[in-house]
């Protein structure tokens, strides 16, 4: 059995050595925790506790137990180099334990274990933390359910806890370090969804924004930190390294463009050891040159060179504000917007047209360009349209508008149906009748109970708008035209609703 043992971890030496590399890559000399696992794996190595059983050979496979405080059995699969094991964790002793008396057939356990105790979390480079969080990453989602939904923010907040054990003593460093296993534990999940087809569709999900504006906020809040703290000549590497990685989100992916340049624009400007018109020469980049022309007024803006998500993202700049840049960021977006909105989700459109729109009121349009925005909105632009209406005082187009186009009080009160009451009241009798209507017409009580509700609204807008004797003379009638709904009868009188 030895010898079969011996000629099988000869063969598949390339394998083992991936295998142990793989269980131990993650683990830290300097954290409790990882030194105790694998002191305890060559524990039972040494104690002879791991037993080969079993050797499968159409599946090539091989299976140990090993005697721990409960017999544990782990089955190592040669052939597409994965691991099992009963303790059902991810990284285990019994793991390390089982390929250490593999590796032992062809190389030094001990020669390992000294080079891995080797203390090179305590060394201070950039290529060290780098590593770091690489591994970090790697091994806290190697599940693949780590991916969906929520999972990936908590897993994401794992591995930054994880990583918090090597964090530098020193006050000086705390905030870079954390500031730089932000951004490449940010970088690394999101390469990792981008170059796998069947977890790409993950960066649509809105799960994936949240974890976006989590990590956005907790960025900006340490690049303030970093800013203010005492500049070394020891952290240069260091800050250059995380410029390089905000760099890398603008260059390497292409969704979510307004988290990818804050941060980047926020970096630039925060830590950087230079200003826009350097990092334009470092950085040859559409971004880079837009940035450049905000922030410096040097060199010519060229909009249509950017992608919509970029050009929407500087004119809300601050600095774009009251600008001629503005005036050049809007005419190269218009033209491109219909497109733009057409290309969009379903379920998105609405929501997009409306950040638009309030982007746009920091804009002055001309009428010609007002409409041209409206008209690229489509259906989309109802709401948008609807507080463009109330802010102009159109409210008989607006009324119109909501009685062409039926839709729900709710949604009405969404596109400003009470500032519209609030402004001018007589205007909104006439869709408080329109929704009181389409509550009686459900004929059960529970909309009779809403449609009551609606005219209490109603009522108190006709008294603001001093109609009291037109709303008393519209209730009559209405219990007159309904008075064989005997339901509604004894709602309406339950209401008191006359003035």
């Amino acid at each position: 059995m030895a010898l079969s043992i011996a000629e099988l971890a000869q063969d598949y030496r390339d394998t083992i050595e991936q295998l142990l590399t793989q269980q131990t890559e993650a683990l830290q000399p300097t954290v409790k925790e990882h030194a105790e696992l694998i002191t305890r794996a060559t524990f039972l190595l040494r104690n002879q506790s791991v037993t080969f059983t079993e050797y499968n050979t159409h599946t090539i496979s091989l299976t140990a137990m090993i005697r721990d405080v409960s017999p544990m059995y782990v089955q190592i699969f040669l052939a597409n180099k994965t691991t099992s094991c009963t303790c059902l964790q991810s990284t285990c002793r019994h793991r390390v334990a089982t390929l250490f008396a593999l590796y032992q057939h062809f190389s030094s356990v001990q020669s390992f274990v000294d080079d891995w105790r080797t203390p090179i979390a305590t060394e201070r480079s950039p290529a060290v933390w780098r590593k770091l969080a690489y591994d970090q990453v790697h091994t806290g989602l190697q599940e693949e359910r780590s991916f969906e939904g929520y999972n990936l923010h908590y897993a994401k907040n794992r591995i930054l806890q994880n990583l918090l054990r090597t964090r530098p003593f020193e006050r000086e460093w705390q905030a870079l370090y954390e500031l730089f296993m932000e951004m490449h534990v940010m970088y690394d999940i999101w390469k990792m969804l981008q170059e796998t087809p069947q977890r790409s569709f993950h960066l649509t999900r809105p799960a994936f924004q949240t974890l976006l504006d989590d990590w956005q906020a907790n960025c900006l809040t340490l690049l303030e930190s970093v800013s203010q703290a005492p500049r070394l000549f020891a952290t240069d590497e260091f800050i250059t390294s995380i410029i390089v990685c905000a760099r890398k989100f603008i260059s390497d992916f292409s969704t979510h463009t307004a988290s990818r340049l804050a941060i980047y624009e926020a970096v630039i400007r925060f830590i950087a050891p230079h200003n826009f018109t350097r990092e334009q020469q470092l950085f040859d980049h559409p971004t880079t040159h837009a940035l450049t022309a905000l922030y410096t007024d040097e060199g010519q803006l060229d909009a249509n060179a950017l992608d919509m998500d970029t050009a929407m993202y500087l004119l809300a700049l601050d600095v774009a504000k009251d600008t001629a840049h503005a005036e050049t960021l809007v005419d190269a977006i218009m033209p491109r917007l219909p497109a733009f909105i057409e290309g969009l989700p379903l379920f998105s459109r609405e929501e997009r047209a409306l950040a638009i729109y309030d982007l746009m009121l920091n804009v002055t349009l001309s009428e010609e360009q007002e409409a041209q925005l409206f008209l690229a909105f489509g259906k989309a632009g109802l709401r948008p349209y609807s507080h463009f209406l109330i802010r102009k005082k159109r409210y008989d187009d607006w009324i119109g508008l909501h009685m062409l186009h039926t839709s729900s009080l709710a949604y009405a009160t969404a596109c400003g149906f009470n500032d519209l009451v609030k402004d001018s009241p007589q205007h909104a009798l006439p869709l408080y009748h329109y929704y009181a209507m389409q509550e009686i017409d459900g004929k059960s009580r529970v909309h009779y109970k809403n449609a009551v509700r609606i005219l209490r609204a109603m009522r108190s807008a006709a008294k603001r708008a001093g109609e009291q004797n037109y709303f008393n003379d519209y209730i009559n009638t209405l219990q007159h035209q309904h008075k064989r709904l005997r339901a509604l009868q004894e709602e309406l009188e339950k209401g008191s609703l006359t003035l």
